[in-house]
């Protein structure tokens, strides 16, 4: 092995490391001891852990708090919000997909620094193809009804004041913090955006947008704030929702604790979210389901909330991330969970329903 390949294993076990000590530092004060940093990743030196621990606290401006000496020394999250740690779960992953809503909602690709191109045809030729990657029998409605997403998003980029709906979430923040320097008016090819307005059941979306400054108008969800979370639901949300018969969202995005595959549903937290979410998509022309590749799972939640079933007339696309390799598992391993993954895509397909697999961030396509 040369120099280069080694320094790339070595930065992929780092990175991997690192992503390992912020997650369990983040799990209900449990955190990880250097012993067990050890016996997966191998001798781990002093100034190897102190760097691991600057390099978090910059990048995800926490603290983190260090008990003990030794073996025994351990890290976790000093004064942990219970929610922090789904904000900082799959971080890269939750703003790839935020990149590719955001598009769909303006017509354009938008880059992680706000740069925007004319260049619709990236969104909707990217849900195509990835639609037909199901190509067996079971799977062609999927790509018709992939179309159909297609028709009614062109129908979308019409309307020069659009109105969206963005549940409460982790992801669906970063929706909302790149909507922050987002600027109107936007001419895109299928005719311009005057305005924007945002509906969200979160009332962290609602602090992020609420700031003055912020071009995108936000209507807040009223109703009583659910225990443990920041989401507004429960039956004084539904009312409001039923009431507003005005509002029709040209697009839900709506997020998901689980999204069990096998059993063919969506699940949520609690049973209010679970009522709320399927009212936004009862109120939707467009509705997506965005959550990355770890909330696909392959169990039959008996103790979750069933939200929506996964089936053409409830969903119309999904869209997840592609699950990268863990550099900390072996080859067997990793191509068994990839082998899982696409199996999990296929069934999805197979009921119908678009997905869209983001591998990559939102980049211009070369102009011709």
């Amino acid at each position: 092995m040369n120099q280069s390949n080694k320094k790339s294993a070595s930065d992929r076990v780092t990175q991997s490391r690192r992503a390992y000590i912020l997650k369990c530092a983040q799990s209900a004060q449990a955190g990880v001891t250097v012993a067990e940093l050890t016996q997966r990743f191998g001798k781990l030196s002093r100034s190897s852990l102190i760097g691991d621990i600057e390099f978090i606290e910059n990048t995800h401006d926490i603290k983190l708090e260090r008990r003990g000496r030794g073996p025994t020394h351990k890290l976790v999250m000093k004064d942990a919000d219970p929610l922090a740690g789904r904000k900082f779960r799959n971080a890269e992953h939750k703003k790839k997909l935020a990149q590719w809503c955001l598009s769909m909602v303006v017509g354009k690709p938008m880059l992680a620094d706000g740069e925007q191109e004319v260049l619709p045809e990236l969104v909707t030729q990217e849900i195509i193809k990835q639609a037909m990657l199901q190509s067996n029998p079971r799977g062609s409605g999927s790509i018709s009804n992939a179309m159909s997403v297609i028709t009614k998003l062109t129908r979308f980029w019409r309307e020069m004041h659009r109105i969206i709906a963005i549940d409460a979430g982790s992801t669906n923040d970063e929706i909302a913090n790149l909507l922050v320097k987002f600027d109107v008016p936007v001419p895109p090819r299928g005719g311009p955006l005057a305005a924007l307005t945002v509906a969200t059941n979160s009332r962290t979306i609602f602090h992020i947008l609420g700031d003055s400054r912020v071009k995108t108008k936000v209507l807040m969800i009223g109703g009583e704030q659910v225990s443990g979370t920041q989401a507004v639901a429960g039956r004084m949300s539904e009312l409001f929702l039923k009431a507003a018969a005005l509002f029709t969202f040209g697009i839900s995005f709506i997020g998901a604790t689980d999204i069990a595959w096998k059993a063919g549903m969506i699940y949520a937290d609690c049973h209010e979210i679970a009522a709320l979410k399927a009212l936004l998509f009862q109120k939707s022309v467009l509705k997506v389901i965005v959550a990355d590749h770890t909330k696909l799972v392959d169990v039959d939640l008996d103790a979750g909330y069933e939200a929506i079933a996964i089936a053409p007339d409830q969903v119309d696309l999904i869209i997840t991330t592609q699950r990268p390799s863990d550099p900390s598992k072996t080859d067997e391993e990793n191509a068994k969970e990839a082998a899982d993954f696409y199996k999990a895509l296929n069934v999805i397909r197979a009921a119908k329903v678009p997905v869209l697999v983001v591998d990559r961030k939102v980049k211009p396509a070369s102009k011709q």
